[in-house]
C-alpha cells in the first residue's frame, strides 16, 4: 500500500507515499503506450488494455523502474480483435471485455479463453464494456447508457436491478461510461451533463410488476387512404388484401416512469427486435398475403424487459389469388399441361415414325451399295479370271501355233525327200513321218484343251454361235474362235494346217454362212459377238 502504479498517454508511472503525501518514484522504462486500464492480479502480474494494439502482460523489475517481462494478447492469441479491448478484476479474477463477451486469463494453459461460467448467467451483459466494483461482491455491468447491477461471488451471478437512463432522458459521457463508488450508501453516474446518484445497497423492485402494456388501437388503411380501426377484442383477425395497411398503437400504463421505451416485431417481416424507441405506434405498408404475429415490449421503471403481448392476422389473398380461382388456374394448368403434352406426344410419335423410317431408307442404300460392291468385287474378280484366262488361251494358242509350224516345217523338209533325183531316204518311210506329222498337227485333243481354255475365257461363245448359225461346222467353230482371239490369217494357217489361200477361202465361206453384207468387217462381227 506504499505504492501507486498510473498509466499515462506515454509510459507507466510509480508513485511512493513519502510523509503521508502521493510523490512521484519512478518512470517505468521499456513500455512506452499510452494506455486507459491497467490492472494488477494476485501474482502482482500487470495487465495493461491498449485500445488499438491489445493486452499487455508485464512485469515490474525489483527496483520498480524497468520492465522484467513482457507479453502480448491479441487477436492471434485468442481476442476477436486487437481493438477496444478493455481488463478488469472481477473476485480477483482477470477479466477482458470486448463488446461482445467476456473473456479471462488461463493461468495453466497460459491462453485467453472466453469466460463463460460468467458469460451465461450475465442476461445480455456479457457484451458490457466497462466494469465497476461498487461493493462487496457487488459489480456494475456497463455498456452505452444501460447499466445492471450484479452480485457475484464464487462465479455466480445475479442481477439486482438495472437502469436504462433513456428512460430518464439521461446519458453517460459519450465513450467514457463510468460509475464509481462513493461510499456504501451512494454510488455516482457520470452523465454527459452531471451526475446522478443511486442508493448503494439498491434492490430489485417488483413496482415494474404493476405497470400494464397493452394495445390501444388498430387501424388498417386501403390504396384510397380511407381508414377503419378494428376492434382489440379479438385476438385473430382477417383482413382482405385491399385493406393491407396497418398501423398499431400501444402504451405503458406505469407512473413510475417518467418515459416509456418500446420494441416491436412483426413476424414473419422483421427479422429480430427494432431498436428502443419512445414512439409508441407503427405502420406497416402494403403488407403481402399472409399470416403475421405482431409483438411489443417495453422496459419497466428496474429495466427488466417485460413479456411481449401479440396480436395475430391475416392479409387475405387478392381475389385472382383466392381458393377459387386457384383451383381454376390449376384446372387451365393441367389442360394446358394435357394438350402440350398430347401434342408433343404425337410430335414425338410423328418423329421417331420419321426417324424409323429414315433409318431404313439407310439401311436399304447400305445393303444396296454393299451388294454393289459385292458385285463389283466380283466383277474385278471374274475380269481378273478372264484377264488371267485370256493370258493362258495366249499362251497355249502361241504354243500351239509354234508346235504347228514346226511340224509343218518338218513336214516340207520331207516333202522334199520324195523328190526322185534325191536319192537316200525310202519313200515309203517318209510317207510314214508325214502322215504321223499332219496326225499330229490335227489332234482333237489340241482341240480340246484350246476348247476348254476358250469357253472359261470367253463363256458359251460356241453355244450362242451354234444355236444362232446352226449351219456352221466344225471348222467354221475352229475359225470363229480363233478370229475371237484377233489371230492374222497366217496366224491361223497353221492352227488348221492350211495355206494362208486356204484360210482366206475359209473366211470367204464362213461370212457367206453367217451372212454378212460384203462392206462388213468379219472380224469386227465375231468380236462382237
Amino acid at each position: 500500500e506504499e505504492y501507486l502504479l498510473q498509466s499515462t498517454y506515454s509510459m507507466l508511472v510509480v508513485y511512493k507515499k513519502i510523509n503521508g503525501e502521493w510523490r512521484l518514484f519512478k518512470k517505468v522504462k521499456g513500455f512506452h503506450e499510452p494506455s486507459r486500464f491497467l490492472e494488477i492480479d494476485h501474482n502482482n502480474t500487470i495487465w495493461v488494455g491498449q485500445l488499438v494494439k491489445g493486452i499487455y502482460k508485464l512485469r515490474m523489475s525489483e527496483h520498480l523502474d524497468t520492465l522484467a517481462a513482457l507479453t502480448k494478447f491479441g487477436k492471434k492469441e485468442g481476442f476477436p480483435s486487437d481493438f477496444n479491448i478493455r481488463v478488469f478484476k472481477i473476485e480477483d479474477r482477470i477479466v477482458f471485455t470486448t463488446g461482445s463477451i467476456l473473456y479471462t486469463y488461463d493461468d495453466l494453459e497460459h491462453k485467453i479463453i472466453p469466460y463463460n461460467i460468467l458469460n451465461r448467467q450475465l442476461n445480455g451483459f456479457e457484451n458490457a464494456t466497462v466494469i465497476s466494483r461498487i461493493g462487496e461482491n457487488r459489480y456494475c455491468m456497463i455498456r452505452d447508457n444501460d447499466f445492471a447491477i450484479f452480485d457475484i461471488c464464487d462465479q455466480h451471478a445475479r442481477q439486482v436491478t438495472r437502469f436504462f437512463l433513456p428512460l430518464f432522458h439521461l446519458n453517460m459521457v459519450d465513450g467514457y461510461p463510468n460509475v464509481i463508488r462513493l461510499n456504501k450508501e451512494q454510488n455516482l453516474v457520470c452523465l454527459d451533463d452531471g451526475f446522478a446518484l443511486f442508493p448503494g445497497k439498491t434492490e430489485a423492485t417488483r413496482e415494474g410488476r404493476k405497470g400494464k402494456l397493452m394495445f390501444r388501437a388498430l387501424t388498417c388503411y386501403n390504396g384510397a387512404g380511407e381508414e377503419r380501426l378494428l376492434p382489440l377484442t379479438e385476438s385473430f383477425f382477417s383482413l382482405r388484401h385491399a385493406w393491407n395497411t396497418i398501423s398499431v398503437s400501444f402504451t405503458y400504463a406505469n407512473t413510475n416512469i417518467p418515459f416509456n421505451t418500446f420494441q416491436y416485431r412483426l413476424d414473419p417481416i422483421d427479422r429480430g427486435w427494432s431498436p428502443w424507441s419512445e414512439k409508441a405506434s407503427v405502420t406497416y405498408s402494403r403488407l403481402p398475403k399472409g399470416n403475421y404475429i405482431f409483438q411489443v415490449r417495453t422496459l419497466t421503471s428496474t429495466g427488466e424487459i417485460t413479456a411481449p403481448i401479440t396480436l395475430s392476422f391475416r392479409i387475405k389473398p387478392v381475389l385472382v389469388a383466392s381458393p377459387l380461382a386457384l383451383v381454376g388456374y390449376a384446372v387451365i394448368l393441367l389442360a394446358v399441361i394435357y394438350f402440350t403434352y398430347s401434342h408433343f406426344r404425337k410430335k414425338l410419335i410423328r418423329k421417331h415414325e420419321q426417324l424409323r423410317n429414315d433409318t431404313e431408307t439407310r439401311l436399304l442404300l447400305e445393303k444396296h451399295k454393299a451388294e454393289q460392291e459385292i458385285v463389283k468385287l466380283q466383277n474385278e474378280n471374274l475380269q481378273s479370271e478372264i484377264s488371267y484366262k485370256n493370258i493362258q488361251l495366249a499362251n497355249s494358242t502361241m504354243a500351239l501355233i509354234r508346235k504347228n509350224e514346226l511340224l509343218i516345217g518338218i513336214k516340207q523338209e520331207l516333202e522334199k525327200q520324195k523328190i526322185p533325183d534325191n536319192i537316200g531316204s525310202p519313200v515309203r518311210h517318209t510317207e510314214k513321218l508325214v502322215s504321223q506329222i499332219n496326225k499330229n498337227i490335227e489332234d482333237d485333243q489340241d482341240w480340246k484343251i484350246f476348247e476348254g481354255l476358250f469357253d472359261q475365257a470367253h463363256g458359251d461363245f460356241f453355244k450362242r454361235l451354234k444355236s444362232t448359225y446352226p449351219e456352221l461346222t466344225q471348222s467354221d467353230l475352229k475359225l470363229c474362235a480363233y478370229l475371237k482371239l484377233n489371230l492374222s490369217s497366217k496366224e491361223i494357217a497353221p492352227l488348221l494346217n492350211i495355206s494362208y489361200r486356204g484360210v482366206e477361202t475359209r473366211r470367204y465361206r464362213l461370212r457367206k454362212r453367217l451372212l454378212l453384207d460384203n462392206d462388213a468387217n468379219l472380224v469386227e462381227f465375231i468380236l462382237q459377238f
